[in-house]
Formats: structure tokens, sequence, C-alpha cells
């Protein structure tokens, strides 16, 4: 079956395990959590991957809001994939592991190979049985690791997508984010999924890719919200899956070198797998770079054409290469490892 044969097949209707999850929670699976009122013992342990490109500017930022996690430390690891970095990350990195409360594992790409190959590199790295894939320039609410594991502990065929502020990055939010005790007090209408505007007959009206569809369960089956499908709510900036069903799906799609797609596409996949896509009300910071995202969106029209020709393909050629693909790296990782005898720092050929 083609990738947009299944998207047609499928519906995203999580009805009855929403209702599940809210008789044992007095939660839905899209909201926030109580965690005073949850039993925290049963849940996977999480590997956090953070690939990244050139981050010095946020890079300190990303990882020290993770010191603040309600999470065990003892139950995630941290893994950062820089994809060839061309400035000082690395020395920012060692003046700053001192100061985090939890380990993480580097790996280097000598080349820029684009964000669905670093991706995939850290997943081929990680021990845990939940993938947080977390991008460089998010910071993460105190909760938000335990949010993802509960949610995952009730039911494996999900893939949770959360929130996101873009934000300039100031002094005044350096300042905040660096506080323990700074309050992420942020709405998910900042998210353009959550609340934006589209024009109709030269007047601008409001809409919500949430709400209008009832937390994405009415967004099945190929259905277009005025311009936007399913698959498109998956922005990879923070979202969540368990790795039996990352590797059942083949990852990220390595053909996306270019910027942007590549997490749709994933999206797409986990559809065709017969994941249910859910948002995660959790709302991150993210540090805006408008330099930087004018650069990248000209390459998208790359991206765009790539992802309406692999719709087009067969879900088990496209997963089987996938599968592969992920297979091949973790041989080289860990052979590579083997050798080193560590697991600090280390540089793959990819």
């Amino acid at each position: 079956m083609k990738v947009f044969e299944a998207l047609q097949n499928r519906s995203n209707d999580y009805s009855q395990l929403d209702f599940d999850f809210f008789k044992k929670t007095k939660k839905h699976l899209y909201e926030k959590l109580n965690l005073k009122t949850l039993n925290l013992d049963n849940y996977p342990s999480i590997s956090v991957i953070i690939p990244y490109f050139n981050a010095e500017d946020t890079i300190s930022l990303v990882l020290k809001a993770l010191n603040n996690q309600k999470f065990p430390a003892s139950k995630f690891e941290v893994i950062l994939v820089d994809d060839g970095s061309t400035n000082n990350v690395k020395k920012i990195l060692k003046k700053i592991a001192s100061e985090l409360n939890f380990d993480y594992q580097l790996i280097t790409h000598h080349r820029n190979s684009g964000r669905a190959c670093a991706r995939n590199t850290g997943a081929s790295l990680a021990k845990n049985e939940l993938l947080l894939f977390l991008d460089a320039d998010m910071i993460s609410p105190p909760e938000l690791l335990f949010a993802h594991a509960i949610k995952h502990s009730f039911y494996k065929n999900l893939l949770l997508a959360s929130m996101a502020k873009r934000t300039p990055l100031t002094k005044t939010l350096r300042k905040k984010i660096l506080n323990k005790n700074f309050n992420f007090s942020i709405s998910a209408k900042e998210d353009w999924r959550y609340h934006s505007f589209i024009a109709i007959n030269k007047k601008s009206m409001q809409i919500s890719n949430i709400i209008d569809t009832n937390f994405f369960k009415d967004f099945g089956q190929c259905f277009k919200y005025y311009s936007k499908t399913l698959p498109e709510m998956v922005i990879s900036s923070c979202v969540s899956i368990m790795r039996e069903q990352f590797y059942k799906i083949g990852g990220f799609c390595e053909k996306f070198i270019t910027y942007g797609r590549e997490d749709i596409f994933f999206g797409a996949m986990s559809i065709a797998f017969g994941l249910f896509i859910i948002p995660d009300l959790n709302v991150l910071y993210q540090l805006d770079d408008k330099k930087e995202i004018k650069n990248k969106l000209k390459e998208f029209h790359i991206s765009m054409k790539l992802y309406n020709e692999l719709l087009q393909e067969k879900c088990f050629n496209i997963s089987k290469m996938g599968q592969q693909n992920l297979t091949n790296t973790k041989k080289r990782i860990f052979s590579i490892l083997s050798k080193k005898n560590t697991k600090e720092q280390f540089y793959y050929e990819n």
C-alpha cells in the first residue's frame, strides 16, 4: 500500500483511549497532567535526542532547562548529535558539563547531513524505551518528560507532539530561563496549531487546527482543515514515540537533506503504521532566529517536492529502507565505541 493510500484509510479518532485515560487520571490525553495526583511508579525510561548544527547561542540553555525536570535523572539519558557544526559549540558543552545533573553522550557527524539523519543517529545510540526528540532551541518546562512518559506508559501506539511559543532570545529571557523558579505560564494558544489566522475573501479569520478538529480526533483519513492535514501537525521540535514503533516505521527518512518536511513525512508514516497523533498541551519556549529561518526557507521547495514524491511510494519499501539504515548506523556506531572504549564523545563518518 502506498503512503497516501494508507493515510486515506487511517482514522485518528483516539476517543476510546482518551476515555479510558480520563477514567484513570481525570485528565485527557492532550492535557497537562497534575503529577501530584498520579501514580508515578510505572513509566518508561526516556532517551532525549537533541540534534544540532551551530547552536552555540541556545544549546546551553536547552540543557540547563533539562536540569529542572521533575523526572528522575536516573531515568533519562541525553544524546547530542552534532551535525557537522563549524563554530564553538563543543567548547560551550565542555564549559557547562559540570553544571548539569545528568550525563550526556555526544556524537559528531563529520559533515552536515540533515536533521533526519542526525535524529536517526541519536536514536541508533538510544538505550531507553521512549524516544523524545528535542530541537536545540527548545526550552522545556519541568513537567515535560513526566507528561510524555506517563501518557506512553498507558498506550504504546501514540506519537505526542508538544506545543511551542516562538520568542526572541533576549538577555532578560536568558536570565529567566536560568532561574530554577522560572514560571512556564505559557498558553498553548501561542502555538500556531492552536491559534492562527487565515485570509478568506480578503478577510482575516481565526481558526484552531486543534480545537476545531476535536484535538486531532477528527483529523484522520486525509481530511483537510482548510489547507492543513494531520501529518502537518507533527512538528518535530518536541515529539515522542516508543522506540519499538520508531524502528517499525523506519525512523526519519534520510532522503530529506534540505530544510523541512522530514518531520511531516515522519508523521505521515506514523499514521500509515497505525499510530495516533495527539497534541500535548505542555508548551515549550522556542528561541527564535529569524535570520536562520529565512535562510532555511530557501530550501523548502526542494523538500516539498520530495515529500509529494514519497507519498506515492509503498509504506513497506520506505520502512524497510529506513530499518536497514538504522541497523547499519547502529553497527558502525558500536564498532567505533568498542574501539574507543568511551561513550562521552566520538566521531561518526556518516
